[in-house]
């Protein structure tokens, strides 16, 4: 796999979807989630869960970042192109924390794009920022300084404590999506939901609930305060040339309103 991989990079075979954030209260997209896929020569498309875990653990890792972060600015600097000023989100490992040649590298991908700082954040784990937690702490200091915003993903999935959350003064905080469900029978997700956005409010960290499969479950979730949410009952994840299509039909009142 990872000799694959390796040619997969050098050949272009890696490809970005990116999957909308909206708010619920609006419906105003607040950004794009950017998605790694492999276009197999003879298997097709692959997701990421059947390549990205052996690639976190190879020597290809750097590279194969790099690669997936080249793709995403560069999509987006097409979008600044044609008028649209869309922010993204980057999913990076836990192991990236210890390459000190990162930022630096990353700095430069921005400034041949021209695309600003602020508009992209770095999507991270909260496993990997307790595993790494000095890393984690630097690295959030690091890109805080040049512009860019780092996201803790999936919360819940680990043991972070309010106090890390603290101390890390993220803006951006997406719960896992396995207390996204059953939000009007599960006591104890609807009140980890709610007190979890109480302390993004008092932070002024933005909320995100991950996976959100149902436009049901969308009054649920602003009843317990979390405004933004990303899954399927907004849509798939797209890709970068549908995004803009997408964002014209989603304009249209009847498709913004829940079922």
């Amino acid at each position: 796999m990872l000799a694959e991989m390796a040619q997969a990079i050098r050949r272009n075979e890696l490809i970005m979807h990116y999957q909308p954030k909206i708010r619920l209260d609006t419906r105003e997209v607040v950004g794009f989630e950017a998605l790694v896929r492999w276009q197999h020569g003879r298997k097709g498309l692959i997701g990421p869960y059947h390549f990205v875990p052996a690639v976190e653990s190879s020597p290809l890792l750097a590279a194969f970042t790099d690669k997936t972060i080249e793709l995403a600015l560069g999509q987006c600097a097409l979008w600044q192109a044609r008028g649209h000023f869309l922010k993204i989100a980057i999913n990076i490992s836990a192991r990236m924390l210890e390459d000190d040649e990162f930022v630096p590298r990353l700095l430069r991908q921005l400034a041949f794009y021209e695309v600003p700082a602020a508009r992209i954040s770095l999507e991270l784990t909260e496993t990997a920022l307790l595993v790494n937690l000095a890393k984690g702490q630097a690295m959030v200091h690091q890109l805080r300084d040049h512009g860019v915003s780092l996201s803790i993903d999936d919360f819940g999935a680990g043991y972070t404590s309010f106090t890390y959350l603290r101390e890390f003064m993220v803006p951006e905080i997406k719960l896992d999506c396995a207390f996204v469900t059953d939000l009007e029978v599960n006591r104890f997700n609807a009140s980890l939901v709610r007190s979890l956005a109480m302390f993004c409010e008092a932070l002024g960290a933005d909320f995100v609930a991950e996976g959100v499969e149902r436009r049901d479950d969308w009054p649920t979730l602003l009843g317990l305060g979390c405004r933004i949410a990303q899954g399927y009952s907004i849509a798939r994840p797209m890709a970068g040339e549908d995004v803009l299509p997408w964002l014209r039909e989603w304009a249209k009142p009847a498709l913004a309103l829940p079922a």
